[in-house]
């Protein structure tokens, strides 16, 4: 169910999602100068078209039709930008250093994904399919969380390709993974700040109780905020800890709220978990073929299984993104 095609429920409306960077997000219209966006109560257009080291989560938004990129590939997945491994309380942060895109093995059981990238406007993102092994026609070096960092800003028809060893494990395999993480992933992605209050831990532990491995409580948290919490961009930014503020004030947000409080809720639970920002498959308009547009920009968790690596899950419920994305494009049509 998780890794690749339990989540293509994808057109979603939450390119919003990444307007939630504070340098990583991005400018407000396409083609204006690039103006990192920190929301506040007002609306904004947002797009993901830059990543940088830091992504803070801001107030409502409105989602941009414009088609950000065309994605050639024989399987939907969810093309990773970004992810973040420290929680401020109020955002994402990206520590570590970058190096040379090596081709290593990832781990667990996995398969080769080719995808060809064509920009349709300027970008200075480069999206890809977890894990990314290879990439022609790109200058580019790669993150300490697995995602790439463009060396050079991509103009309208630039293309590139991408060979990713993408998830393939079977629910029995992640399900009997256990817990035995290794030491550097414990020490990155277990961190929670002092801002994130105790309340969180307990309600976590009740969500969970019962639960028989990580996985499974990874998913009961997943299943959790689908169902008790509502889908909304045109929700105020709340003062204090973005996480807790969402679990216990807020009834609604969009996807980078749901996607915040999932991953802290795990690492109250030390399970390892990070917060990623990117896009959703789009919408298929031929074999193999699809078109990605702002509002497909979204955020969401990735937990670390022993033995078989990060895997994707995302919180924020399908079908109201869906039905924002669908009312944003009529809306656009018309005019």
């Amino acid at each position: 169910r998780h890794g690749g095609s339990r989540d293509q429920v994808e057109t979603l409306a939450a390119a919003l999602a990444v307007m939630v960077l504070a340098s990583a997000t991005v400018t407000a219209v396409p083609g204006s100068s690039a103006t990192p966006l920190i929301p506040g109560g007002s609306s904004v257009q947002a797009d993901l078209v830059s990543a940088d080291d830091r992504a803070d989560v801001g107030g409502s938004i409105r989602l941009s039709p414009t088609v950000r990129f065309v994605v050639e590939s024989d399987e939907d997945r969810y093309w990773r930008a970004a992810a973040y491994d420290r929680y401020t309380g109020g955002g994402w942060i990206r520590t570590g250093s970058n190096q040379r895109l090596q081709n290593p093995q990832a781990p667990g059981e996995r398969e080769t994904l080719t995808q060809t990238f064509t920009a349709k406007t300027t970008l200075d993102v480069l999206v890809a399919a977890a894990r990314p092994q290879s990439v022609t026609n790109a200058s580019v070096a790669v993150t300490e969380q697995d995602t790439l960092d463009l060396t050079k800003t991509l103009r309208p028809g630039d293309q590139y390709e991408v060979t990713s060893q993408v998830p393939a494990a079977s629910e029995a395999d992640l399900r009997t993974a256990g817990d035995d993480y290794p030491d550097r992933i414990r020490e990155m992605y277990l961190q929670v700040p002092e801002t994130t209050g105790k309340r969180v831990t307990s309600l976590t532990a009740n969500v969970t109780a019962g639960a028989d491995s990580d996985y499974e409580r990874a998913e009961r948290i997943e299943e959790w905020l689908q169902q008790t919490k509502q889908y909304d961009t045109k929700v105020s930014k709340p003062s204090g800890d973005i996480a807790e503020s969402f679990l216990f004030k807020m009834e609604s947000g969009y996807c980078v709220y749901f996607a915040t409080a999932m991953t802290t809720m795990l690492r109250t639970q030390d399970i390892p978990a990070r917060y990623v920002v990117g896009y959703t498959s789009g919408e298929s308009v031929g074999e193999e073929t699809n078109v990605v547009r702002g509002y497909d920009s979204h955020a969401w968790v990735e937990v670390y299984v022993p033995d078989q690596g990060w895997i994707q899950f995302d919180p924020t419920p399908a079908q109201p993104r869906q039905a924002a994305e669908q009312s944003e494009l009529a809306a656009a049509r018309e005019e």
